[in-house]
C-alpha cells in the first residue's frame, strides 16, 4: 500500500526576540518505537523537516532549540473539533536526539488536511495535557525533559500533491530559562544551585493537568491544580546541582522549567543553595509582580544572586588590640576552611601581630592599636540588651569562596534608647564584676524588611586559636575595646587566669544562652575587628 507522508515544521521558535534557532544535534539513545528497520506497509508517515523550529527537548541559544527525542509521539484528529477522533501515532524513525523525524500512523490518510496536537512524550491521551509540579534536568543547557513535563503542541497538516503531508506546530506551554550567577567574586566549585521553585499567587494555575484541544491549552483541571513549580538539578558529577558562574552563562547552569502560559500576580523565584565543602544549604528568593508567560515563548531570567561576601574580612582577625592582623605577612598561608590549621601564627611580643599586654588592675585601660574603635563591656550590654537581638541561621552569605549561613542582627545605636558605652544596661553584670553575661536570643531569621534598616549584620566568622580556624559559620567573635578587669596571666595559667579582654560571643547551633557578652576571652585568640553602628 502506498505510505502517504506528513512533513511537519515546527516553526515558533521560543525566543524573546526574532534569532534563528540552532540545529545542533545532541547525541541520545534508541527507543523501541523506533521504525527503524520495521515493516512500514500500511502506514501514513508525518515526515518533520530539518527547518523545524521547535521540539521537545531544549537548549538554551539566544531563545530554546528544541529538539525530537525517540520516545516523543504525535496525535491526528481525524474527527472534528467538537467531536474528535484521535489517533496516536504507532512508531516513528527517531533513533537520537533530532531535528527532523517521521511518526508513522496505522492506515490511510486522504482529507487535505488534519488537526495535529502534541501532547508530551510517549503520551498516553491526546486531549489533556500535564504540566509536571516537579520537574527536573540532568545536565546545563540540555533539558531533555521537556516533552515529559507539559511541553505540547498543535498544528496543521496539509496534503501534498505527492501526497505527503506537512504541518507546522506551534508550542502552547510557555518556557522560563533561569541563569542565576554570582558577580561578587568566583565560586568554588562545591557551591552550586540544586533547585529552583517558582511559586504564583495562591489560585492561579502554574502546573497541573490541563484540558487539551486542537487550539490548545485549556482550563486546568481543578483537582490537579498547582501554583507551584520546582525544578531539580542533577547535574553531571557527585556535587549535585548546577554551577554558579560570574556572568550569566547558559553553557554553564541554564536551567528550562515548563509552565502553563498566564499572567500571574505575583511571581515569587526561589534558588536553594548548596555547598558541598562547607555543608551550608540554604534559599535566597527574589518576588515579580505581573509576569506574563506567553504560550510559545521563553522567559530569561538572569539573577545575580547578590549575597554579600566577606572574604575582606579575612584580613580583621587580631588579636586583641594587636598592630597588625592575625595574618599579616603570611596571608598565603591563611587557613580560610573550618578546622584548618598553620603555624605561622604570631608566638610572642616581638611580632607585631601580638596582642597589647598593658594591663592595670580593675583599671579600664582601654585599647589604643586596632580595637581602639570598639564597642566597650559596657556598649555591649546595650546592644544585646536593649537592641532587639536577632540570630538567623538562613541568610546565605559568602567568605573565601565558600557559601555559609549564621549570624547576628544588632539595632544600630542610634536606634535604641539611652544607649550607653559608659554604664551598663540595666540589671547586667558591671566591667568590674569580671563575669560574663549571657542571654537567650531567638534564632528568628532576618527583621522584618519594615525595619530591617534600624540594624546591621554581623556574619559568624569564627576564631582562631593557634592558627586553627573554628566555629566559621557556627559562632561569632568579636572584640571589645575594653580589656578584662582581673586577669593578667601567662597563656599557661589556669583557665579564667590567663590575660583576656571583654568580646560579644554568639552561637547559631543552639537555642539557650546562645549569645554572650564575655568579660573574660583571653587576649591570643584571633577574632573580628569589626565596627559596630
Amino acid at each position: 500500500m502506498k505510505i502517504n507522508k506528513f512533513t511537519s515544521l515546527f516553526a515558533t521558535c521560543l525566543l524573546m526576540g526574532l534569532t534563528a534557532c540552532s540545529n545542533d544535534n545532541v547525541s541520545d539513545a534508541d527507543y523501541s518505537n523506533s521504525a527503524k528497520d520495521k515493516d512500514l506497509t500500511g502506514k501514513t508517515s508525518f515526515s518533520i523537516t530539518s527547518e523545524a523550529k521547535t521540539r521537545t527537548s531544549g537548549v538554551y541559544n539566544s531563545g530554546v532549540d528544541f529538539y525530537w527525542t525517540p520516545s516523543d509521539n504525535i496525535w491526528v484528529n481525524s474527527g472534528s473539533t467538537t467531536s474528535p477522533t484521535l489517533t496516536a501515532s504507532s512508531s516513528n524513525n527517531i533513533t537520537s536526539t533530532t531535528t527532523s523525524a517521521k511518526f508513522y500512523f496505522d492506515g490511510t490518510y486522504t482529507a487535505a488536511s488534519y488537526p495535529v496536537r502534541y501532547t508530551g512524550n510517549a503520551s498516553t491521551s491526546g486531549n489533556t495535557v500535564t504540566i509536571a509540579t516537579s520537574q527536573n534536568q540532568d545536565e546545563a543547557n540540555k533539558a531533555t525533559q521537556l516533552g515529559t513535563v507539559g511541553d505540547c503542541g498543535v498544528g496543521t497538516a496539509t496534503r501534498q500533491t505527492d501526497g505527503s503531508y506537512k504541518f507546522t506546530l506551534s508550542h502552547e506551554a510557555s518556557y522560563i530559562t533561569f541563569m542565576p550567577y554570582y558577580s561578587k567574586e568566583e565560586l568554588a566549585a562545591s557551591a552550586v544551585v540544586t533547585q529552583i521553585n517558582v511559586t504564583v499567587a495562591n489560585g492561579e494555575s502554574l502546573a497541573g493537568t490541563f484540558n487539551f484541544s486542537d487550539s490548545g491549552l485549556g482550563t486546568a483541571i481543578s483537582s490537579s491544580s498547582s501554583n507551584s513549580v520546582t525544578l531539580t538539578l542533577n547535574g553531571t558529577s557527585s556535587e549535585t546541582g548546577f554551577p554558579i558562574p560570574t556572568t550569566a552563562t547558559a553553557s554553564k547552569n541554564a536551567a528550562i522549567m515548563v509552565v502553563a502560559p498566564g499572567t500571574y500576580s505575583t511571581f515569587k523565584v526561589t534558588y536553594t543553595l548548596y555547598d558541598s565543602v562547607t555543608g551550608t544549604k540554604s534559599t535566597i528568593s527574589y518576588t515579580y509582580s505581573g509576569i506574563n508567560c506567553t504560550a510559545g515563548k521563553n522567559q530569561v531570567i538572569k539573577t545575580d544572586l547578590g549575597m554579600a561576601t566577606y572574604t575582606s574580612r579575612k584580613n580583621n582577625y587580631y588579636m586583641w588590640d594587636a598592630k597588625s592582623n592575625y595574618w599579616n605577612g603570611y596571608e598565603s598561608s591563611q587557613p580560610l576552611l573550618n578546622n584548618a590549621v598553620n603555624t605561622n601564627y604570631a608566638k610572642s611580643s616581638a611580632d607585631a601581630r601580638w596582642y597589647n599586654t598593658t594591663f592595670t588592675n580593675m583599671v579600664q585601660t582601654k585599647a589604643i592599636n586596632s580595637c581602639k574603635d570598639e564597642p566597650t563591656f559596657e556598649a555591649l550590654t546595650w546592644y544585646i540588651g536593649a537592641g532587639s537581638p536577632q540570630l538567623d541561621n538562613k541568610t546565605l552569605w559568602v567568605f573565601a569562596k565558600h557559601l555559609y549561613v549564621g549570624g547576628i542582627w544588632l539595632k544600630k545605636q542610634s536606634k535604641i534608647s539611652n544607649f550607653s558605652s559608659e554604664v551598663n544596661y540595666t540589671g547586667t553584670n558591671t566591667w568590674s564584676s569580671g563575669k560574663d553575661i549571657k542571654f537567650t536570643v531567638a534564632v528568628s531569621g532576618k527583621p522584618e524588611s519594615s525595619v530591617r534598616s534600624d540594624y546591621f549584620y554581623l556574619p559568624a566568622l569564627g576564631q582562631y586559636k593557634d592558627g586553627e580556624l573554628t566555629g566559621l559559620g557556627e559562632k561569632g567573635y568579636y572584640w571589645a575595646s575594653t580589656p578584662n578587669p582581673v586577669n593578667d596571666g601567662p597563656r599557661t595559667a589556669d583557665y579564667g587566669k590567663v590575660i583576656s579582654a571583654n568580646c560579644l560571643r554568639f552561637a547559631i547551633d543552639t537555642q539557650l544562652n546562645n549569645v554572650y557578652v564575655r568579660n573574660y576571652y583571653e587576649r591570643y585568640v584571633g577574632m573580628q575587628v569589626q565596627a559596630f553602628e
